[in-house]
């Protein structure tokens, strides 16, 4: 079911599944702070690491389900157009983001065949990025480096032939002069490290200032060959948000680096470790944060971890936009799940598309969500907090099903 939302909104969904069982009980917070080994074993050429207040420490990212040993991801096609990022000033100053193609010794430059793939993930994961802060009823994009027209510049570093860990490359890297501590050195590391995904330097630090360490110190996210690509990785996304503080292990579900409501391969991008359950559906839509409580929302309730606790969306790496989020078309709905939850977007900005119907004369600024259901049962949808709000279900911009005007408060 699609939904298209007209006025500022907060969407509330809740399902109950008819002889489908009860869903996944939400864990309790963790009330003190544990420094932890990593949650998998550590292949022979990484070793385990702490995290600890105020330490920096490498947080490091298995093979999901799906990405096999060793394999190579192959450059996009050509005819694939690059997704527009976000302009930011001169795209030089202040805390950006810095993409790197890093090669080994010996090995062959593939920086040009890559380029272009590589701004396109950036801007894939931005998006994404984008539309999450939507459902939060806000607006984000990435800092990045970039030229005069807005595309990401990429850094080509050649490190030695011996690197064979993340040490070894961040001391690399180091060497080469990439030490800005206004940067976050998202790398894509042209060779594979025998079962990690990625790897990303973190600070145990849930402060919630701009002095927190993962805003002040530089930063190395490493991202192996076998998961460069967006459509089946969402490592780079991962690895850079250990760099600017996910996941917090004093967060109601953190465990020092990542979170325990999500399996390595579920719904959201950073959860990972023995303990971890799927809350959100695992077949579901990927999402950052799955109960929008331990490490980015950009409305976080008042008295909240995230309102008094170290918060992503304050991020100085981090940009608000003044453009409508990018689920102003029908096409990028922004995907929800679940069995229950609240979502919004700012809708000030937006647009009318071609085709789109006249939602009872206030369809200039509709935004769009996608539901899909868990299992069968009574959905709720609520608009409570908004005004001058009609929900739509649609089968699509032109289609019959447009026309169906549903005023707020839905059950079906």
């Amino acid at each position: 079911m699609t939904l298209a939302l007209i006025g500022p909104v907060a969407l509330v969904t809740a399902a109950s599944a008819a002889g489908a069982g009860e869903p996944p009980e939400r864990r309790e917070p963790v009330v003190e702070p544990r420094a932890a080994a990593a949650e998998v074993a550590a292949p022979n050429n990484e070793a385990p690491v702490e995290a600890s207040a105020g330490r920096q420490t490498a947080r490091i990212d298995p093979l999901p389900p799906g990405i096999e040993e060793g394999a190579e991801t192959p450059p996009l096609p050509p005819s694939r157009g690059l997704n527009d990022t976000t302009c930011v000033g001169n795209g030089t100053s202040g805390k950006r983001v810095q993409l790197v193609y890093a090669y080994k010794a010996g090995s062959t430059n593939r920086s040009s065949t890559y380029a272009a793939s590589i701004r396109t993930w950036a801007g894939q994961f931005d998006d994404f990025l984008a539309a999450q802060a939507a459902a939060t009823s806000g607006s984000r994009r990435i800092r990045f480096v970039h030229d005069g027209a807005c595309q990401p510049t990429i850094l080509v570093a050649q490190v030695p032939s011996t690197v064979a860990n993340f040490d070894d490359a961040a001391n690399a890297l180091a060497a080469l002069g990439h030490t800005n501590n206004d940067r976050k050195y998202l790398v894509y590391a042209d060779w594979n490290v025998s079962g990690l995904c990625g790897t990303g330097t973190y600070y145990g630090d849930d402060s919630p200032g701009a002095s927190n360490l993962n805003n002040t110190e530089l930063g190395y996210a490493l991202t192996y060959l076998a998961c460069w690509d967006w459509n089946t990785s969402r490592t780079a996304l991962h690895e850079l948000f250990h760099n600017l503080g996910a996941v917090q292990a004093g967060s109601p579900n953190g465990n020092s680096g990542h979170c325990d409501d999500g399996t390595l391969g579920g719904a959201d991008i950073m959860c990972n470790g023995n303990d971890a359950i799927d809350v959100c559906p695992s077949g579901g839509a990927r999402i950052l944060d799955c109960g929008r409580d331990d490490y980015f929302n950009t409305n976080p309730p008042a008295g909240s971890y995230l309102a008094t606790h170290w918060n992503l969306a304050n991020s100085s790496y981090l940009t608000t936009t003044g453009t409508c989020p990018t689920n102003d078309s029908f096409s990028s709905a922004v995907p929800i799940g679940g069995y229950g939850g609240s979502e919004g977007s700012l809708n000030g900005l937006c647009t009318f598309q071609t085709g789109e119907p006249s939602h009872a004369g206030h369809g200039s600024h509709s935004v769009w969500f996608n539901y899909v259901a868990p299992a069968t049962g009574l959905v709720t949808v609520d608009t409570i907090g908004s005004n001058l709000t009609w929900i739509h279900r649609s089968g699509g911009v032109g289609s019959a099903a447009d026309t169906q005007k549903v005023p707020p408060g839905l059950e079906e």
